[in-house]
């Protein structure tokens, strides 16, 4: 028959149906075999990561908010605390109600602002002015993405300061020196600094080894051993735990202090920590150890 002349059938509607099904992702059907949702694995399948924002970007108006945020920070951190003529109570008042929105904004979005090159250095401003309470309620938040974070170019330099101020935090909290909210009902079951940083250490010890190779979270390791044994000698040498570049970057922003009057630091050799914290230490240097001498 003549080409021009050849007609197409119409498919029936059963026929479609049926090369439908044969097209199905095998993987979707082995995870309803399963009794898991496919939807669930199917969300997982088909975003793919960024490894440079690996909890998500940040919106453009959340990145504009925190930018005004630390405009306002870096006012008042040049200026200082006014002393004159008010009480120290009332010149904390307006930063204080200021700083708590900003809190309140951050909630739910920690990992997200660490890792994003422009809000990652807004945390570390806020850091150095959140107090004992806040600084514990904002590294609860990073429970379950520690190892993330120290791998990660931004996120690293907020574990690294949150370390840094947290020491003078799990000092206090050695000699029984409490937040007094921590007395409000809401914050009654906050776990503290101390069991905080054990819960990080428990999450960063099974992969220490490989971290202490990793070009950022080398400088996170050390950190977090300081923290835990502030007296070790070799580790008090060092002036800074920062590679040059970020320790250049660092000097780059400015004041980077409390904008609220608070006691000075206490010198690394003279903090105090609780017992287990030496334990903690021991157990991820043998893990290190036990990698490198197989």
């Amino acid at each position: 028959m003549p080409r021009e002349n050849r007609r197409r059938g119409k498919r029936k509607k059963n026929d479609i149906q049926e090369d439908l099904d044969e097209k199905e992702p095998v993987k979707l059907k082995e995870l309803e075999d399963e009794g898991q949702p496919s939807w669930i694995e199917t969300r997982h399948l088909n975003e793919t990561s960024d490894p440079d924002a690996p909890f998500g970007l940040c919106d453009p108006d959340i990145k504009a908010y925190f930018r005004s945020v630390e405009n306002q920070l870096k006012e008042w951190q040049d200026l200082g605390i006014e002393k004159e003529n008010v009480s120290e109570e009332d010149s904390n008042l307006e930063r204080r109600m200021f700083f708590s929105a900003a809190l309140t904004e951050m909630q739910g979005k920690e990992c997200m602002l660490a890792t994003d090159p422009d809000c990652a250095v807004i945390l570390e401003r806020m850091i150095y002015s959140m107090d004992d309470l806040a600084r514990r309620i904002f590294m609860n938040n990073l429970i379950g993405s520690v190892v993330e974070l120290a791998k990660h170019r931004f996120g690293s330099h907020v574990l690294e300061t949150l370390f840094e101020s947290g020491a003078s935090t799990v000092s206090r909290e050695t000699q029984g020196i409490l937040p007094t909210a921590q007395a409000l009902p809401q914050f009654a079951d906050q776990p503290t600094m101390s069991n905080l940083v054990a819960q990080f250490c428990k999450e960063i010890t099974p992969t220490s080894p490989a971290l202490v190779n990793e070009q950022f979270a080398s400088h996170v390791m050390q950190r977090l051993i300081t923290l835990l044994v502030p007296s070790l000698d070799f580790l008090r040498e060092k002036k800074s735990f920062r590679s040059k570049r970020s320790a250049g970057y660092k000097s780059k922003q400015g004041s980077l202090k409390s904008v609220f009057e608070a006691a000075p630091d206490l010198p690394d050799a003279t903090r105090k920590t609780p017992p287990e914290f030496l334990s903690l230490a021991k157990e991820i240097l043998n893990c290190i150890k036990e990698k490198f001498s197989a």
